[in-house]
């Protein structure tokens, strides 16, 4: 009888203790076009504010030379100097940057992290005055 209570005792924890050491599962990264419809939904709320403001996304980065690519926004609107703000998923800015070159469909930054550096997907704003 003791040996028994033992079994199931031992086989009970055996289950809750692999049960808490599963991985979770991580989410897919988004799609462009996934990364597109959410950037679409901050540059409407912020355009509501000021129609010059401009919002993209970081779809690359080259962290050793602290650049990050920036897609999805009017490159003819910008020029060389001008500050940009990166913001999370949450819309909380996390870092800063000077564009340092304009291209046909993305601008490059370099950035100055301030809580943390740019990553693949969270939002670029240039704000106007």
């Amino acid at each position: 009888m003791m040996t028994r209570l033992l079994a199931t005792l031992a086989v009970a924890f055996l289950l809750v203790g692999g049960c808490q050491n599963q991985k979770k599962q991580t989410e897919a990264a988004p799609t462009p076009a996934e990364e597109s419809a959410r950037v679409a939904q901050v540059r409407k709320i912020y355009q509501e504010v000021n129609q010059d403001i401009r919002v993209g996304y970081v779809n690359a980065i080259l962290a050793e030379d602290q650049l990050v690519s920036v897609v999805d926004i009017p490159v003819a609107d910008f020029k060389a100097g001008d500050t940009i703000t990166f913001i999370d998923a949450e819309q909380n800015p996390i870092a800063n940057g000077r564009v340092v070159s304009v291209l046909e469909d993305a601008v490059h930054v370099h950035y100055t992290a301030t809580v943390r550096p740019p990553a693949t997907g969270d939002i670029a704003i240039k704000f106007v005055r």
